[in-house]
């Protein structure tokens, strides 16, 4: 809770800096829906207003106890667009057109209008949002205007939440791994060398266990490299895809056995959020071959084509006896690597063989979002 802790969702909107107490009369008369959504420290609705029970048939008591209530009711297609307006309010500045199902189960339009409030440090507390049931208006329209409408903002926002999301998940990697090397890593090192400086005072029947311990401490750097590593490529935004790829096969073959031959066709580096894609994808791939191929080669392929970017990674191991479906058994990033292609307008399949190894191609459009 905001404010003193105690107090209950209307007192908490009126201590929240930059709502005015006599808001709260409006909000509980409007014909809008107005919320307030708290993101720190607990993700949730504070408060709802009265008019959300007659445009959804949820009473506001029930999102106020279920704070992930919204995110089941929006439609299917405007979920992600919901999930990037709470994870960055400030990116939408213009009206947000969201579906919502009625409890009923018809489809509700809502117009919504938000605004992050913040903190003395400028990071974001809560937002505030206004909703219009614009469903009348909507179906009003000209079916023909409508349709090209929303398709063209579905476009748009698409590629903006493509940046949004591409952005953040960089974001955060890139965080993780200098806090990895800043704290975690420089901690064991720091042990080891201690470690070291104790060895002439430990009595030579206890150096079995002090050796087993600094090696013990070794491997757990070792680690914590390879996946500072996986977190964020250390080439991918200086050197490119393909050499980023090389380093990645250069690891993957020392680790795993596995000969690797890469062919670089690209002519140009693609746009940095294409670029991050398209290694996650490759990436992906590789762990595949890694747990389940029992493959001897991997070959991996970067060709421009269509107005766009593709990259193959092909391996001839055991493969899986069949066209890959939407999951497999163990093999639980083969929907993500889709969802990634789909998220920029490609695709990405994935064909299979007893015997035959494993293919899978991704393509992604050349546009930048």
């Amino acid at each position: 809770m905001y404010g003193n802790g105690t107090g209950s969702p209307r007192q908490a909107l009126a201590e929240l800096p930059g709502v005015e107490p006599q808001n709260r009369l409006l909000a509980e008369s409007a014909s809008d829906i107005i919320y307030l959504y708290r993101v720190e420290p607990d993700p949730g609705f504070e408060y709802v207003s009265p008019s959300m029970a007659r445009i959804t048939g949820y009473e506001p008591r029930e999102f106020e106890l279920d704070p992930d209530l919204l995110s089941r009711i929006v439609h299917p297609h405007d979920a992600p667009l919901l999930a990037a307006m709470f994870r960055t309010p400030a990116a939408f500045s213009e009206p947000l057109m969201l579906r919502l199902l009625h409890r009923e189960g018809n489809v509700v339009w809502t117009e919504h209008r938000i605004a992050p409030l913040y903190d003395a440090t400028s990071e974001v507390l809560a937002i505030e949002g206004i909703a219009r049931d614009v469903t009348e208006r909507t179906i009003a329209e000209d079916e023909l205007w409508r349709t090209v409408k929303t398709l063209r903002r579905s476009d748009e926002e698409r590629r903006r939440l493509l940046g949004l999301l591409v952005d953040a998940e960089q974001r955060e990697r890139r965080e993780l791994a200098a806090d990895l090397h800043d704290d975690a890593i420089q901690v064991l090192s720091a042990a080891l060398i201690r470690l070291g400086s104790l060895r002439p005072a430990v009595p030579p029947e206890a150096r079995g266990d002090l050796e087993t311990l600094e090696l013990t401490l070794r491997q757990a750097t070792e680690r914590l490299r390879h996946l500072m590593f996986e977190l964020r490529p250390p080439g991918l935004d200086s050197e490119g895809l393909a050499a980023s790829l090389r380093a990645l096969l250069v690891k993957f073959q020392r680790e795993t056995g596995i000969e690797y031959w890469v062919d670089d066709g690209l002519e140009e580096e693609p746009p940095a959020q294409i670029r991050a894609t398209l290694y996650r994808i490759a990436q992906e791939a590789l762990a595949n071959v890694r747990k389940h191929s029992r493959a001897g080669r991997v070959d991996v392929l970067l060709t421009e084509r269509d107005d766009g970017y593709a990259v193959r990674v092909e391996d001839d191991g055991v493969g899986f006896g069949r066209d890959v479906g939407p999951a497999v058994p163990g093999h639980v990033g083969l929907p993500s690597m889709r969802e990634r292609a789909e998220l920029v307008g490609g695709w990405c399949t994935i064909h299979s063989a007893p015997d035959a190894g494993c293919t899978v191609e991704v393509w992604v459009p050349r546009t930048s979002p």
